[in-house]
């Protein structure tokens, strides 16, 4: 078998455009990610074709809009592409050739460049209606942006995992394309995924017809890991147990992140913008150790936390230097749908105040927080 590329490849690219998708199978792992991160370089210089016409609104810039780092996957490296709208279709389809050069040019001597099939058993998992596949309870962790993911965000990931029949196989979640895996392999990929800075990367164990455990990690911009566990079968008393056991975690990884919490109505992904209850216009970020994201019933903060909060009453200092642990009410307190939970959020919200980010803070039909020092009011 000699460099190969798969029959349809350059349509679908072309048909994908804006959220493109493109693969090197190979037995030659190293060799294919090497030559695929050097066919980057040569893609984004990919200038318009004149075959596809002039374009008038069209900018000077060439290559594609956006491109990710090489996303590690079992099956071969991949690449996720924007290409904008300035591109063509001749140009866009110059760009499985040039990955097969980059192939033959590395000495890579066996591949097939393709556009890989997407979604699979995980997708009702992965949807963002709890009325499609119900919610749970789940802890994010955050390091700061640009620092090596430590081991130990590794090693509680797969424990998490093991408690849930990992051992059993995983199936993981990688550029939305899907794969069955054994325990060892599920925690190369995250390990792989997360040096990659490429993608997020989530790994599932468990029976979806009755509950999963689920770890989701991305270190794209910041470092963060979400651990959580739902299902049909998970109750409200699962809730409260697992809440109770992921601050045991999120202890133990006190001395590794930044910050930390807990909540009891998350998705197989930690979304602030769930959790409080507001659509916000960016994306759940970390703000290290002095703004917060939320309100949530059990937080690991930092000192810088500690000097911005009007009341510490509550914070309890941990054995990892300079994090503490606040607790807001009872875990049971927390589930969905209670008085109590929309009750202890205000509270945590007058604590935490001064942490808070503008688009928490925003009153219109959320949080009414004090006023910020020097803010009117």
């Amino acid at each position: 078998m000699a460099i190969e590329i798969a029959k349809g490849t350059a349509r679908q690219l072309v048909r994908e455009q804006t959220h493109a998708l493109i693969q090197v199978r190979s037995p030659e792992v190293a060799g294919a990610t090497k030559a695929l991160e050097a066919a980057v370089t040569e893609i984004a210089q990919l200038e318009a074709d004149p075959r596809d016409g002039p374009d008038p609104d069209a900018e000077d810039a060439t290559g594609p809009k956006c491109m990710s780092n090489v996303i590690p996957s079992p099956s071969g490296p991949m690449l996720w592409l924007d290409l904008g709208e300035d591109l063509g279709a001749m140009a866009v389809r110059r760009i499985p050739k040039l990955i097969a050069k980059a192939l033959r040019k590395a000495g890579v001597s066996e591949a097939t460049v393709a556009c890989p099939q997407r979604g699979g058993p995980l997708d009702e998992l992965i949807s963002w209606r709890p009325e499609d596949y119900p919610f749970g309870s789940g802890m994010v962790a955050w390091a700061p942006p640009g620092t090596a993911v430590p081991d130990s965000w590794v090693d509680a990931a797969m424990d998490w995992l093991s408690d849930l029949g990992a051992d059993d196989g995983l199936w993981a979640n990688v550029a939305m394309v899907q794969f069955r895996l054994d325990a060892d392999a599920g925690r190369r990929l995250l390990r792989a995924v997360i040096d990659s800075r490429s993608d997020g990367c989530l790994l599932v164990a468990g029976d979806l017809r009755r509950r999963v455990r689920t770890v989701h990690a991305c270190a794209i911009f910041d470092s963060k890991l979400t651990l959580a566990e739902r299902g049909p079968e998970f109750g409200s008393q699962d809730r409260v147990d697992t809440a109770e056991e992921l601050a045991g975690i999120g202890r133990g990884l006190a001395g590794d992140v930044e910050y930390a919490a807990v909540d009891l109505d998350v998705g197989y992904d930690f979304n602030g913008d769930y959790q409080c209850g507001k659509l916000r216009s960016r994306l759940f970020q970390h703000w290290g150790t002095e703004v917060v994201d939320g309100v949530f019933w059990w937080q690991v903060l930092g000192e810088g936390h500690l000097a911005r909060m009007r009341d510490t009453t509550g914070c309890v200092a941990l054995t990892a230097p300079g994090r503490y642990e606040m607790r807001c009410g009872q875990a049971a307190e927390w589930l969905p749908d209670l008085p109590s939970r929309s009750q202890l959020q205000q509270a945590c919200a007058d604590k935490l105040a001064h942490c808070l980010d503008d688009a928490v803070r925003n009153p219109e039909g959320g949080l009414m927080l004090p006023p910020l020092p020097g803010e009117d009011g």
